[in-house]
């Protein structure tokens, strides 16, 4: 299956200046007075001034809060481009003296930014979100990077806002998971936003593009993942939010246009028979988390001619939602319905949710197990390319694998080792295990056979079992192979330290963060796997990328059972939406 393409993000834009004092080289957030470890862009701060992006307005402050203009916006990008020449600006208000005037003459010449009808620049005037969709994207095609990934704008309120120069840039981004909603859904394409918002918005896109080009005859198999601390919206008794469909099937289903039926909105949408999975695991996501609704009706029939299918939801908050609808092939009714039918492999599907209710992004996707936001790795959120040669690369160029190899950060040191894929059928289960990559230290990684596509994530909670004497001094995992004694379908383990351990729940537990990504997976050939481990004790991190054959390969004879009790086998958890 596919990954939803477009990923949640948080508000953007931008505002005043930003480097008029010297560039601060590579200092860390935590060096800033007015950015604490806990604010919401530390971590974005802490990336773009490591990667020379911005600076500091001082040597101890960055001023999130601040303004950042249109002349500093070209610098930026300029900068990214390496500062190249260019003769001087033909815009009278451009002072040559300025710091930004080499970079308004750059953007100028290549097309990436213009001037008002005026002939001026205005570039001390704050960037509008509009504005920074649009140099974004001219900037993008002048790298000679594809802008034709694009996101539908029919569910914000202010759509009609955007400036027509500004329409296919501001799809581009929002499909880019760049721009994303403000309070009350708008996009808000004449507002600004702070420095922050503007370290959050390089961050993502700067992690994507890398600062250049895709590789040479390299193809872009998996897409970056955008996360952000409005990732995942907490929905109250009174809410009247219900996760966007399009934004939730991404890539997964084809979104036809919107329309409006009464006092109903109307998201329509085609695919073909695997898909209708898709428009299940949407119900069920809603259904089972705190989003106040519950399955109230189902119907499924197939016959010669067509599957007809249909779910009905009730909304369950206190707000005052009060429109009904029949659910249709049936005769209850439901606030929410979900229906299609199948002819020929064809789907064909419509989701009609009331205007009463508020269709927004909850950060919620088809595909994940995990909520996006709580992943952990520097590399967790990039894209994957294919290279030429056949191997694998993250787009942040940190990581990279041949088939059938490992590329492991261990504590930030570069290492190599073998990766192997086998499928288990006795057990039910597809396993991952890398090669000893420094003093014995390896990873294994197993899940359920046969289940995996593109976009899976497991973190912590997915993998951590409540067996607490499997890291104690009495543990049965005395050497890599002990992995394979354990009959568990989803189980994690790491050779570390001169031991074996796993993820508890219980307080003998040595895992601090924990990350499992299926950034790639084409059945009966290829997938790739990054992995990010977090310990309580030396080495503290291990960041790996394995690219694996999945081409007829089943697990030779069990081992032989380890001398220690074996635990009986133990429900997986369950995923997390």
């Amino acid at each position: 299956m596919k990954m939803g393409k477009r990923m949640l993000g948080v508000m953007l834009a931008l505002a005043l200046l930003l480097a008029l004092l010297p560039f601060a080289g590579t200092a860390a957030a935590s060096q800033f007075t007015d950015v604490k470890s806990s604010d919401w862009y530390c971590e974005a701060v802490d990336y773009v001034v490591k990667n020379g992006l911005m600076s500091g307005t001082t040597k101890t402050t960055f001023t999130p809060e601040g303004i950042a203009s249109r002349g500093m916006l070209v610098s930026i990008l300029h900068r990214m481009e390496g500062s190249p020449a260019a003769s001087g600006s033909a815009f009278s208000d451009v002072d040559k003296s300025k710091y930004y005037a080499p970079a308004v003459a750059w953007a100028s010449a290549n097309g990436i930014a213009s001037g008002y009808e005026d002939g001026r620049f205005l570039p001390e005037n704050p960037v509008t979100r509009e504005q920074l969709a649009v140099i974004l994207y001219k900037y993008t095609q002048h790298q000679g990077r594809s802008t034709s990934t694009t996101g539908s704008l029919t569910g914000f309120t202010d759509a009609s806002g955007v400036s027509a120069y500004a329409a296919d840039a501001m799809r581009w981004a929002v499909g880019k998971g760049l721009i994303t909603g403000t309070n009350g859904n708008q996009l808000s394409p004449k507002g600004t936003a702070t420095r922050g918002q503007l370290a959050l918005i390089l961050q993502r896109y700067h992690s994507d593009t890398a600062g250049s080009p895709a590789p040479k005859g390299a193809t872009l198999v998996a897409k970056p993942i955008a996360v952000g601390p409005q990732s995942v919206v907490q929905v109250s008794k009174g809410s009247t939010a219900i996760q966007d469909p399009a934004m939730y099937c991404g890539d997964a289903l084809s979104e036809e246009a919107m329309t409006i039926s009464g006092s109903y909105n109307v998201y329509n949408f085609t695919g073909d028979a695997d898909d209708k999975a898709v428009l299940e695991s949407y119900v069920n996501t809603l259904c089972n988390g705190n989003y106040n609704l519950k399955l109230t009706k189902t119907f499924n029939q197939v016959n010669s001619a067509a599957t007809q299918f249909s779910w009905g939801l009730d909304y369950t908050g206190t707000a005052s939602v009060t429109e009904k609808m029949d659910v249709t092939y049936t005769n209850a009714s439901c606030t929410v319905c979900v229906f299609g039918s199948l002819s020929q492999n064809a789907l064909q599907a419509s989701v009609w949710i009331p205007q009463e209710m508020e269709p927004m992004d909850l950060g919620l996707r088809y595909g994940t197990r995990a909520q996006v936001s709580a992943l952990a790795g520097t590399s967790a959120s990039a894209g994957l390319y294919k290279l030429a040669d056949g191997s694998f690369q993250t787009t942040d160029g940190r990581l990279s694998a041949a088939v059938g190899k490992a590329s492991v950060l261990r504590d930030g040191k570069s290492y190599s080792t073998t990766a192997a894929f086998h499928r288990d059928t006795a057990l039910g289960r597809e396993e991952l295990s890398l090669g000893n990559f420094y003093q014995n230290e390896t990873l294994f990684f197993s899940c359920e056979a046969d289940q995996s596509m593109t976009g899976d994530l497991y973190v912590l909670a997915d993998l951590a079992r409540n067996e607490g004497w499997l890291n104690q001094s009495v543990s049965p995992l005395k050497s890599a192979a002990d992995f394979s004694n354990y009959t568990w379908t989803r189980f994690f383990g790491a050779g570390h330290d001169d031991d074996y351990i796993t993820p508890l729940t219980s307080v003998y537990n040595e895992f601090k963060e924990l990350t499992v990504r299926v950034m790639y997976y084409s059945p009966n050939q290829t997938a790739v796997y990054y992995i990010y481990a977090e310990f309580s004790s030396g080495p503290y991190t291990v960041e790996a990328l394995c690219a694996v054959d999945l081409s007829g390969r089943t697990s030779p004879p069990p081992p032989t059972p380890s001398t220690s009790p074996t635990p009986s086998p133990t429900p997986s958890p369950k995923p997390a939406v």
